[in-house]
């Protein structure tokens, strides 16, 4: 595909909306940019008069499409779109017998979009303070035992069968691995 510089007289290219909210919400990028394919075509379905009988719109979007548009597995998809449901901004209900699923986008309320950023504003500014506090417990050698972890390991010894195959005894090992302050393992 060839490129050309942006001039004057722009042509209309096509684009999806994204929605600046999505970027102050903890998700992943899978999710947002599948987000914005539901948002797309639900407001398709809103030109097309796609609503239930409560007037709500919905979209219909198969996962094989969703996976083909977005370049990711299914499984990708299913955990994007569960991602979504459990943040609230999907609702998915049963379209009925042998019909596809109907998916709600869902949009914030403008007032909740200022409180959920100032809420999680404090949040991040609480966790913040709290990685700057020591850790209680650090020196305490009552977890000595907790720290000690076995391990298996594998010697190979020096006979073979008559099929050439080396033959391996496992024998079980403690390692150590506490740290002091400061080290690292």
């Amino acid at each position: 595909m060839k490129y050309l510089y942006m001039d004057e007289q722009e042509r209309q290219i096509q684009y999806y909306q994204f929605p600046k909210f999505l970027l102050e919400l903890p998700l992943s990028q899978n999710a947002r940019i599948i987000y914005m394919l539901l948002y797309d075509r639900a407001r398709i379905s809103r030109k097309n008069n796609w609503a239930d009988e409560d007037g709500r719109v919905y979209a219909v979007f198969p996962i094989d499409e969703l996976s083909q548009k977005t370049g990711k597995c299914k499984s990708s998809v299913k955990k994007a779109l569960k991602e979504l449901d459990d943040a609230g901004l999907l609702i998915r209900k049963f379209g009925g017998f042998s019909k596809p699923r109907h998916m709600y986008v869902m949009t914030p309320n403008k007032g909740e979009i200022s409180e959920k950023t100032q809420l999680q504003t404090d949040v991040k500014k609480a966790n913040s303070e709290l990685k700057n506090e020591p850790s209680y417990g650090r020196n305490d050698n009552s977890t000595k035992d907790i720290n000690m972890a076995s391990n298996k390991v594998i010697e190979k010894n020096n006979t073979s069968n008559k099929y050439g195959a080396r033959s391996y005894s496992i024998k079980n090992q403690k390692m150590n691995y506490e740290c002091g302050e400061g080290e690292s393992l």
